[in-house]
């Protein structure tokens, strides 16, 4: 997990994303690896919210229905692991 709860998150400069969409499930398909992603609701919302603007753990807590900051802590490692967003380096 990541140890700085501070750090800034954005969708990856190489990621360029296409979607498809259901009630409660999404698929997106990452152009730069050729890798294509099942993503439950929560991990959807949050590329949604990073793919505006670049936000912390503490703004996607505000913005994404409730959930505890370990949960997006783990997401975000998770999404950083597969490529599709990186830390904002000041």
């Amino acid at each position: 997990m990541t140890p700085h709860r501070q750090t800034t998150w954005k969708i990856a400069s190489s990621a360029e994303l296409r979607w498809q969409v259901w009630e409660d499930q999404s698929v997106v398909y990452h152009w730069a690896s050729g890798d294509t992603h099942l993503l439950a609701s929560l991990a959807a919302g949050a590329l949604r919210c990073l793919e505006k603007e670049p936000a912390t753990v503490e703004q996607l807590l505000a913005l994404l229905p409730p959930s505890s900051r370990d949960t997006i802590a783990s997401l975000l490692d998770e999404l950083n692991d597969l490529g599709l967003i990186e830390p904002v380096v000041p």
